[in-house]
């Protein structure tokens, strides 16, 4: 997978550059310390995030291997920045496999408990089976009775 095929998967859009236009999910996984790439003129170019104002959503960016001259704070939503492959597998990829391998034991623990219910369930009917002869088994009739009858019965019995 490209990282544009990556990009276009999380965040439904058809390019990088609708990628930086846009709000998109891998944004709010920025960090201290984080690699994506910032864009300088014509070019992109590898930075890090050195500082982070939650307060008014900025970052402050740190080409790498150039002068501090360049660093500079932006809007966290700024189209001069952009994620990495290696930014995407490290914040969201490697934490969304882990979560998917933890329900996938969560889904076979409930699965062996499901079987261990069904068996239990067969063993109940199998029981009942042999206590009652539910093939010559006679359902009683009901009759809706109203309080009127149940006093009639109760009269008649004096």
């Amino acid at each position: 997978s490209s990282i544009l095929e990556i990009l276009n998967f999380m965040c439904s859009v058809p390019s990088v550059a609708a990628v930086s236009n846009e709000f998109c999910a891998w944004r709010s996984h920025i960090d201290k310390g984080c690699q994506i790439q910032a864009k300088n003129g014509s070019g992109w170019y590898a930075v890090t995030v050195r500082a982070l104002n939650l307060e008014q959503d900025l970052i402050f960016i740190s080409y790498d291997n150039y002068s501090p001259n360049f660093d500079f704070w932006c809007s966290r939503r700024s189209r001069r920045i952009r994620p990495t492959i290696g930014f995407l597998r490290k914040s969201i990829m490697a934490p969304q496999a882990e979560q998917i391998r933890s329900l996938q034991a969560e889904n076979i623990a409930i699965k062996q408990e499901n079987k261990e219910l069904h068996l239990k369930l067969a063993q109940l009917h199998e029981q009942y089976a042999s206590t009652y002869d539910v093939d010559n088994f006679q359902y009683l009739a009901l009759k809706k009775l109203s309080v009127q009858d149940i006093d009639d019965d109760d009269n008649s019995d004096r």
